[in-house]
This record gives structure tokens, sequence and C-alpha cells, in this order.
């Protein structure tokens, strides 16, 4: 005989199970990762690391080691206490699943975004074993038993703990990490990137950049004050301006790599107003390819470059990233975008012609100068106007 009750009750649980974990874990996992994000935004001062371009020695370890695995179980205590306040037990049943699906969601996003080079994967797998194994341990110690979440201060050795507590937090968290293995990855994820760009580009971004380059040489302005029928002045140029294309290209990508792009894409064709596009992520309302964005990308860089060639004559322009920075400012506002950018260049500068190109490029560009009086004392060169 059919027990019927039994199949109504097995297809209610069926039902709870895929509400459960199907719907609202992942809902909240999505949640805890955006949370987790703008914590770690907000806290960049505080010590946070993210994933950037720019090398320094990672202090703060115990701060961004708490931030990445405290955020997740506070989390799921925080959803617990707000569902047991509304006699909603059956809804915390398993609930670290949660931090398991973001960091789930975190190791897919980092995969989607082209990142297999640059992340710390032993670091990453060593998080998101810890925070699998925190989250379960709240889950069985505070938040099955529902235990109080907050200490009982009544007793001195539980102060005692905290201060403990507290005291070894400092010291850990004033231990400065190398930076060496970091510089490593960033400068192998370059590397990579750079062969593939120049392989698919190459062509494409030395036409465009001469194309430029010649179009500014003819102009009044610039043709009375330099010398822009010496080959060096046009060589140098052309690579100068070659490892800023190259740099630019390699962040954008990274923040935008092709997956995301052909989501772009899609909303572009959607939408009335302007958005950036493409693998130079410059802003258009309409439909572009990536060899149309590194064309327009190219156009924007030649007039800053024409800018600065101009500004030159009149300014005291005597460092060597001066130009860099006037383009990046052009380019893209930002702090964090252009140390990214930058470093990218002196990476690559060191890669292609294993010495800092962009040094020589601007002592030559100061011989370049009409009016100009040079004198050269133990290979230093002098200048006078």
């Amino acid at each position: 005989m059919i027990n019927y009750k039994f199949i109504i009750l097995n297809k209610k649980e069926f039902s709870m199970n895929v509400l459960l974990y199907v719907i609202i874990y992942p809902i909240l996992a999505i949640a805890l990762f955006f949370i987790s994000n703008w914590l770690g935004k907000h806290s960049y001062s505080l010590g946070y690391h993210k994933i950037d371009f720019i090398v320094d020695r990672e202090d703060s370890a115990a701060f961004n080691f708490s931030l990445k695995v405290l955020t997740p179980a506070i989390f799921i205590i925080l959803i617990s206490a707000i569902l047991y306040s509304f006699q909603l037990d059956r809804f915390t049943e398993s609930i670290y699943i949660v931090t398991i699906y973001s960091v789930l969601l975190r190791l897919f996003i980092n995969l989607f975004m082209g990142r297999l080079h640059i992340l710390d994967w032993k670091l990453q797998i060593f998080y998101a074993i810890t925070i699998s194994i925190v989250s379960y341990f709240v889950y069985v110690k505070l938040i099955l038993p529902k235990k109080p979440l907050i200490p009982d201060f009544n007793t001195i050795s539980n102060e005692l703990w905290i201060i403990i507590g507290l005291f070894i937090f400092n010291i850990i968290n004033k231990i400065e990490l190398p930076e060496a293995k970091k510089k490593e990855r960033i400068s192998k994820y370059i590397a990579i990137k750079y062969k593939n760009f120049i392989s698919l580009y190459d062509k494409y971004i030395k036409s465009n950049l001469e194309d430029g380059l010649e179009n500014i040489y003819k102009k009044v302005e610039i043709a009375k004050e330099w010398d822009t029928n010496n080959n060096d002045f046009r060589i140098n140029n052309l690579k100068f301006l070659q490892l800023v294309v190259y740099s630019i290209m390699i962040f954008e990508d990274f923040n935008r790599p092709k997956n995301a792009r052909l989501i772009e894409n899609f909303v572009a064709k959607h939408s009335p107003r302007e958005i950036t596009l493409g693998i130079m992520q410059v802003k258009t309302d309409k439909l572009i390819t990536d060899e149309q964005s590194i064309s327009l990308g190219i156009d924007k860089i030649i007039n800053s470059f024409y800018g600065y060639l101009v500004e030159y004559v009149q300014s005291d322009y005597n460092y060597s990233r001066d130009c860099i920075d006037l383009i990046l400012e052009d380019y893209n506002l930002g702090e964090e975008y252009s140390g990214s950018v930058k470093n990218i260049c002196d990476i690559l500068s060191i890669k292609i012609y294993q010495e800092d190109f962009i040094d020589i490029w601007f002592d030559n560009l100061q011989i370049m100068k009409k009016g100009n009086v040079k004198l050269v004392i133990g290979g230093r060169i002098l200048q006078f106007r």
C-alpha cells in the first residue's frame, strides 16, 4: 500500500531543500561576496590587500586575515540571529554552506576574469579551507545550540584572554610579508599578457602610433621646437608610446577581460548611453571591436603626448614620468589606476629592453629640444637654453 503521507512529506522536504540550497543560500552567498568586497575596499587604508599591480610590502597580516576569514563567520551568525528572532529556525540548517558558496563564487569570478597567473593560489586555497572550517565551527558550536554570542565578562579569565588575544593580534598585524613573491606573480602575468597582445595587435598598434606621431610632427608648434627629423627622436617616441599603450591595455584587460567585454557588448547593444568598451576601455555610444578601441585609445594618448611636447617648452618638466602622468590623467583619473599602469610600464621596460627605457627616452627627449646647447661631461648631458 502506498504511503501518500510519506510521499507528501518527502515532497515538502525536497521543496524546502531546493528553496534553501538553490535559492536562499546562493542569494546570501552573493550578498556576502559583495559585503566582503565593500568592507575590503573601505578597509584598504587599515591594511587590507586587494589584487592590483602595485608592489609594496604586505603588512597588516592579522587584519587582512581576520577580515577575510571572520567576515563570513560573523555574517552567518547575524543572519541566523535574525532568522531565530522570527522563529525561522529551519532556514538556519547548514547555513555554513553560504560561506562555501561565497568562496566558490569568488573562485569562479577570478577564473572568469582571467586572473589565474596573478593570484597566490596557495594563499587562496588556505583562505578557502580556513573560512570553511571556521564557519562550520561557528555553526556547530554557536548557531546550532543557540548559545549567547557575547562572552561572559564576569570572570577575570575571560578578560585576560581578550587582552592576550588583542596583544597577539597587534603583534601579528605588524608583520611585514616579503614583496618578492607578489612581484614575481605580477611580472609573470604581465609577460604572458604582453606576449599574447603583441602577437595579436603589434602591427596594428605600431601603424596607428606611427600615423599619429607623424601628424603631430607636422604641426608648426612641434616642428619649430623639436628636431622632428631626427631618427632617434622618432624611434624613441614610438617605443615609449608602445610601452604606454601595452601597459594601459594590460591593466584594462585585467579589469575587463574578454568574457567581461562580451557582457559589456551585449549591454551596449541594448543601451543608448555611452559606456566604456573594448580592450582599451574607451567611452563610446556605439558597439566597437577591440581593434577600434585600440585606435580610439591611441588617439587619446597621441593627443596627450602632443600636449606634453607643447607644454614642455614653457614648463618645468624635469622628471621622466611626467609624460606618463599627463597621459594617464587624461586617459583615466585615479591614483590607483596611475600607480598600477606606471608599475606595469616599469616592469615591461625592463623585460623588453633590460633597462629603464623611460629614463633613456627622457634623456633623448632633452637632447632633441631645439635651441638647447649640449655639453657632455663624464657621460652626463648638461643643457642650456
